[in-house]
């Protein structure tokens, strides 16, 4: 089989951009991604920190990089007894996600918010304010990878039965021989790559078929996937999508 290296990525967070593959979506929130030609992975990595110099111990520099690890680390991935599954908050966006072998659950962290500086220790407990928000959840499962509507190889690329997840700090990914689904977790939000190995057979366009299963509102937007509950509060945005072939260019909108 034809080799070629393909990749999706799309942040889960409340506000990025969206650009590459078309969506699809029907009533029951199916979601087809398609794009033009076969894709590559690219991988973007920026983190740049100010270096303050002072007598006071938490302005200086191995100061100010502790807490910057210890910051970072609240995003690593780790193994959950309670949930036999791999999860990782994401405090910036108040959001856990859980992987799953074939996708992720995505869902509120914590419900109980803060309308005060909880730094200030001035402040009385009887001033003290909180907003309580409502518990939401949204499943999305990845079905097909496949060069056409209907594939006899969709099983090929969607079946990691018998595979296993590999995680290193803030990054999960599992993969077969033909299909490697890879997240990483930071303040930006949840980053999901989708990096197809081996050509579908087919003549027809590439295409990613993903299911989301909730009972949030999914709006199609031009530049973004919104889930909104009832109130029309945004909960999550699926969005910054971004397409690579296998020379590294970037391919358009269509």
């Amino acid at each position: 089989m034809k080799k070629l290296f393909s990749v999706l990525t799309i942040i889960i967070c409340t506000g990025v951009l969206f650009t590459g593959f078309i969506i699809d979506t029907s009533d029951k929130y199916k979601l087809q991604l398609r794009a033009v030609s076969p894709l590559d992975l690219s991988v973007l990595n920026k983190n740049s920190e100010a270096k303050v110099e002072s007598d006071n111990p938490e302005t200086t520099d191995w100061y100010q990089e502790a807490l910057a690890n210890i910051q970072k680390a609240e995003y690593n991935v780790s193994f959950s007894e309670s949930l036999n599954a791999y999860q990782s908050p994401n405090r910036a966006n108040n959001m856990r996600f859980i992987y799953h072998k074939n996708g992720f659950s995505a869902m509120l962290r914590n419900n109980k918010i803060a309308l005060f500086d909880e730094s200030d220790k001035m402040i009385e407990e009887s001033d003290k304010k909180y907003e309580y928000l409502d518990y939401w959840n949204i499943d999305f499962r990845l079905e097909s990878v496949s060069k056409g509507l209907n594939s006899i190889n969709e099983n090929g690329y969607t079946d990691f039965s018998g595979n296993d997840f590999i995680s290193n700090e803030n990054v999960i990914s599992i993969e077969n021989d033909n299909l490697r689904i890879q997240y990483k977790n930071d303040e930006n939000g949840m980053r999901q790559d989708f990096i197809v190995k081996n050509k579908p057979e087919g003549d027809g366009q590439l295409r990613l078929n993903i299911n989301a299963d909730t009972d949030l509102k999914m709006i199609t937007g031009a530049d973004a996937l919104m889930f909104k509950d009832d109130k029309g509060d945004l909960k999550l945005k699926y969005a910054a999508l971004k397409v690579w072939d296998a020379n590294g260019r970037e391919l358009a909108y269509f």
